[in-house]
């Protein structure tokens, strides 16, 4: 058996996968600063989750192509070329089009369902793309080759890797997306029948798509809803969903700062309520809760002045 086929097709679309995210994430690693980094990553379609549950959707696929670290870009151009050519020389580049997207938005939403982060890069597909293939070459001969033992060990060495990486570098590489990645696209390779593949894939994409919508258990998606509201001046919804973001994660200090502005405004109109109709004490009172909450209020402590 050989272990490379070579008489397929050149691998046109892969190759167009390869210089899309060089470029991309070239711009991002050569201009990006603390102070742009996260607008620039934006541009370029990573948003964080606050904008992906605020409505850029697109950017749980379109982060796909964003790295931020020069080894990890490379590591993942390398295994993009060999598993992105190997797939779309035997199903064609509508198949690796199709796969790949699916993967970007499976792991990226796993992932911002566990850890409040879409993530970011082509690790989390490109171990899609090794469990598909994998699992694939055991039962469809265009996919069987030699070496697929040595591409298991790889995969098991990458994720080690990673665990490494994460544990001693600070690389924050998103396991969660790796694993969902490696276990979706096994089982897609398991399955032989391709409208059962196309049917799972369409319900798991709309199962997953509904929790951008509608995420009850994240931080981030109940911190989005009230600054809806907040803007909206629909005050009491706005800090019901502000206390609940800190239910779920007390160390939301956006959440924490903006709960106490919403209270301030309530006791802002009711001090000057109270001032106007010359209640003094109860004004006083009111002033100095302002106060406690904000110790820098300026408009509380030039109320208080003008009292008699």
């Amino acid at each position: 058996m050989k272990f490379i086929n070579n008489n397929l097709r050149f691998p046109v679309f892969t190759l167009l996968l390869n210089v899309t995210t060089l470029v991309v994430s070239l711009y991002f690693i050569l201009t990006s600063t603390p102070g742009n980094k996260h607008l620039l990553l934006r541009k370029l379609g990573a948003p964080d989750a606050f904008y992906v549950y605020s409505g850029e959707w697109w950017g749980i696929i379109t982060n796909t192509f964003t790295h931020s670290h020069t080894i990890l870009l490379l590591f993942n151009l390398v295994g993009l070329w060999i598993l992105g050519a190997f797939l779309e020389r035997r199903a064609g580049w509508i198949s690796l089009l199709l796969l790949g997207t699916f993967a970007s938005l499976i792991t990226s939403i796993v992932q911002l369902n566990l850890i409040d982060d879409p993530g970011l890069g082509m690790s989390a597909v490109n171990f899609f793309l090794l469990g598909f293939i994998i699992l694939k070459s055991r039962h469809d001969e265009r996919f069987s080759f030699a070496l697929w033992p040595l591409a298991v060990v790889t995969g098991i060495a990458g994720i080690v890797l990673i665990i490494i990486s994460n544990q001693y570098y600070a690389s924050n590489i998103g396991l969660q997306a790796i694993f969902s990645g490696l276990i979706s696209g096994a089982v897609f390779g398991i399955i032989k029948p391709n409208r059962i593949r196309i049917a799972l894939g369409i319900l798991l994409s709309i199962t997953a798509f509904t929790t951008l919508i509608y995420a009850p258990w994240s931080a981030t998606w109940n911190f989005t809803k009230a600054v809806k509201y907040h803007q909206e001046n629909r005050l009491k919804e706005a800090e019901r969903y502000y206390g609940k973001t800190l239910q779920i994660d007390p160390t939301m200090d956006d959440a924490r700062y903006n709960l106490i502005l919403i209270q301030i405004d309530r006791l802002s109109d009711e001090a000057y309520e109270l001032h106007r109709n010359k209640h003094f004490q109860e004004a006083r009172k009111v002033y100095l809760q302002i106060l406690e909450l904000d110790p820098q209020n300026h408009w509380a402590k030039q109320q208080i002045k003008a009292l008699p």
